[in-house]
This record gives structure tokens, sequence and C-alpha cells, in this order.
């Protein structure tokens, strides 16, 4: 099954209730959301319209970019900012 990248925006207070409850239970928001969009496409009662996103060329391309770098081994990776901010400063 081919997937597409998702973004959805809501108020950090809505979405921290609900997504303590599944990381108690093993589960993440994520995934809980993609069960939702499953279920929901194959209920008639939920009319939701779901849009590709249309990126341009050039944000195709960074993403690439990102994608070829992060599969690259000798590409140094950060875990934390600290190191990131040194790293950039040298």
């Amino acid at each position: 099954m081919a997937t597409v990248p998702t973004q959805i925006c809501i108020d950090a207070n809505i979405k921290n209730r609900p997504t303590n409850s599944l990381e108690s239970l093993g589960g993440t928001c994520p995934e809980q959301l993609i069960y939702f969009f499953v279920g929901a496409s194959c209920v008639s009662a939920y009319r939701i319209t779901v849009e590709v996103p249309q990126y341009s060329r050039k944000v195709l391309d960074a993403m690439k970019e990102v994608k070829s770098i992060s599969r690259t081994p000798d590409v140094p990776g950060y875990t934390n900012m600290d190191d990131l901010r040194n790293a950039l400063d040298k």
C-alpha cells in the first residue's frame, strides 16, 4: 500500500491527553490516526475528504535529497540540539 505524508495541526492541550493514554497502552497517536482513517474509509457514515498535497518540484527534490542523506552512513547525525549547535559552530 502506498503511503503519503500527512500533517494534522491540533491544539496541544487536546492532543496531550489521548497521546498519553495511547502511549500507556503501547500505541501512538499516528498509529491510531491511521486506524481511524482506514476505518473511516470503510464506513460511509464518515464523509472525510483526504487531499493529497501537491508539492512543488523544489520541495520534491529537497525531500529526495534528505532521504538520500539520511541513508549515507558517513553523514554525522545528532540526537540533541547542543551537539548540533557545537558542530555548526566549528
